[in-house]
């Protein structure tokens, strides 16, 4: 029988705030714990300073003293990762200031590492980069190439298609190993009674990568060819005002709900939507777990051609050109308009999905960690 491992999680946040990287942190300890390993996560918090268990897992909340370039920065973090008794340290990309600290004490204790790159470093979207940022940007990147990277057993993106399209991946090729994303298929089970239907459902934060305005957008091409058609959007964010006024603007507010901040308390819109659209425009979408989650439930998936989106959707969704409206729209009406349609790509994402079980994923993480700790 292999030997339990003691690793350490390095995370920006952690549950309850969720979120792509928080799931992957808390799914991947969950799991690990249960075959025997200690997880211990450090994740910055805007309360005090606290160590406790959440949910099983000993998590070590740092407080957040001030942020530079939108990252929190904690002056506990130093002390937390030389004090704690470790094999293994795995840093999630990008978070630049915990990575540096920890980098830098691995570096000192000889301590071996892998890094889960789930993004480059990027501004919300594409918006315009201030100053601290721009500065932030240029001296992480040095740090990464000279330092963090050099140093890391493995390299660990969530899909074939960000190596692509990353600044940084293609640098690393040889040490590259792709562990996507996954889905807890005990919580996210498709309905018995699912019938192909006109509720279109969108989930997600409302910001503007995600791309829900040009959904709100599509509506009135949508409402053309299903005049009973529905858009659910469950999520908030700086956008929702904005999102409100334009559905507003192009007379669609009737047949646009947001229904503001979700969680598990999402999956029944899963399981009874005729269709769950990710529409999202900008790079930031590494990945898309609400693609997985949708058909898990047995949703057919539209989204849009942006890196991980495509890997997680694989020949299961449709996929349409980012911040196309009108493809938008025909792919739409085309899935809630047909229902054998309908039913065709709800059976191949049912059997799609199967390869993103969460236990599959943390099998393949733990032989990453323990190939890092070979000699």
């Amino acid at each position: 029988m292999a030997s339990s491992m003691k690793i350490l999680v390095i995370s920006k946040y952690f549950p309850p705030r969720y979120g792509g990287v928080e799931s992957v942190v808390y799914y991947n300890a969950k799991n690990l714990i249960k075959k025997g390993h200690k997880v211990t996560v450090i994740a910055f918090d805007k309360g005090p300073y606290r160590r406790e268990k959440f949910e099983g897992v000993d998590v070590v909340r740092i407080p957040i003293n001030f942020e530079f370039g939108a990252q929190p920065i904690s002056f506990r973090l130093l002390a937390e990762v030389w004090k704690h008794d470790f094999d293994v340290c795995n840093l999630h990309e990008p978070n630049p200031f915990a990575n540096a600290v920890t980098y830098l004490m691995l570096a000192l204790r000889r301590k071996p590492y892998v890094v889960t790159y789930h993004s480059d470093i990027l501004l919300g979207g594409g918006k315009r980069e201030g100053v601290q940022f721009k500065l932030l940007k240029i001296a992480y990147k040095a740090l990464e190439r000279l330092f963090i990277f050099r140093s890391a057993k493995r390299i660990m993106p969530t899909s074939p298609q960000y190596i692509e399209m990353s600044d940084t991946l293609p640098s690393y090729r040889d040490k590259l190993e792709v562990i996507p994303n996954g889905v807890d298929l005990s919580k996210y089970t498709p309905s018995k009674n699912w019938k192909p239907n006109h509720t279109i459902l969108f989930v997600g934060r409302l910001i503007y990568y995600k791309g829900a305005q040009y959904l709100i957008k599509a509506m009135p091409l949508v409402l053309k060819k299903a005049p009973d058609a529905k858009l659910i959007m469950a999520g908030d964010g700086e956008m929702r005002k904005e999102l409100e006024a334009l559905a507003k603007k192009l007379g669609v507010e009737k047949r646009v709900n947001i229904i503001g901040k979700f969680r598990d308390d999402v999956i029944p819109e899963f399981q009874k939507c005729g269709v769950s659209v990710l529409p999202s425009i900008h790079k930031s979408e590494a990945f898309g777990i609400v693609i997985l989650e949708s058909m898990a439930c047995g949703v057919p998936v539209i989204t849009t051609d942006i890196s991980g989106t495509v890997y997680a959707a694989g020949k299961a969704g449709i996929i349409v050109k980012p911040k196309d409206s009108n493809a938008l729209a025909e792919a739409i009406a085309r899935v809630i308009t047909n229902p054998k349609l309908a039913r065709e790509m709800r059976e191949k994402g049912l059997a799609h999905v199967k390869n993103f079980d969460w236990k599959k994923i943390t099998e393949k993480t733990e032989k990453i960690y323990r190939k890092a700790l070979e000699r």
